[in-house]
């Protein structure tokens, strides 16, 4: 027995499958193609990225419900940053800081803290609220509040896709209207009270200081 066992082992052996894996490297023209692919598809997803960017930036709007802030450069000298808040704060926070930080028009304090005590009840300091959601991947809303001291709401008005410089325009420019203008805007205004969009108390409120500049 011990003999047969010694004659099977090696058939045994060498009966055993093995698998071995041969790796082909590809030709020169098939990496090349490969290459090819993979370039196409980039420039694609970057384009298909940029017409999603132009489109959302086409599709903006600004809808101010509180200004008593037109045609009174000069009646504020000072804001400051009070909060930020909502999609990505630590971003809009160092945006806003550089836009305002780098204006004349208004002394900027970038926290609340920072306020000298002389100022805090001058009545020319405005405080700034500051709200930015992102409605999908590229729309962004944003809704810009300033108070005075006494927490009365200066200003109001809600952005989508415009650009921070132009929201933050009034703190930045001078900030008047022209009769022209302000009949245009009251007419736009009606627009959205008739679609609902405002209440009749945000329709007079938005419209009390625009009537001022017509009756000029």
């Amino acid at each position: 027995m011990k003999y047969l066992l010694t004659l099977l082992i090696p058939f045994t052996l060498f009966s055993q499958t093995y698998n071995v894996n041969v790796k082909q490297n590809k030709s020169i023209g098939e990496s090349f193609n490969d290459g090819m692919k993979a370039g196409a598809a980039a420039r694609s997803a970057r384009a298909s990225e940029g017409a999603a960017q132009s489109a959302a930036l086409a599709n903006n709007s600004k809808t101010i419900t509180t200004d008593f802030l037109i045609n009174n450069d000069g009646t504020y000298g000072a804001v400051v940053l009070n909060s930020v808040s909502g999609w990505k704060p630590n971003g809009n926070k160092s945006t806003i800081n550089k836009i305002l930080s780098g204006a004349d028009k208004y002394t900027y304090y970038k926290r609340t803290r920072s306020i000298p005590e002389s100022l805090l009840n001058s009545g020319e300091l405005l405080y700034l609220d500051w709200i930015r959601e992102a409605q999908t991947q590229y729309d962004r809303i944003t809704t810009m509040i300033l108070k005075d001291g006494t927490g009365k709401i200066v200003y109001e008005a809600t952005y989508k896709n415009i650009p921070y410089s132009e929201m933050l325009s009034p703190l930045t420019t001078s900030y008047a209207m022209n009769k022209d203008d302000a009949i245009t805007k009251i007419k736009e205004l009606k627009e959205l009270l008739d679609m609902g969009v405002l209440t009749q108390d945000e329709f007079k409120k938005a419209t009390q200081e625009l009537k001022k500049v017509i009756l000029k």
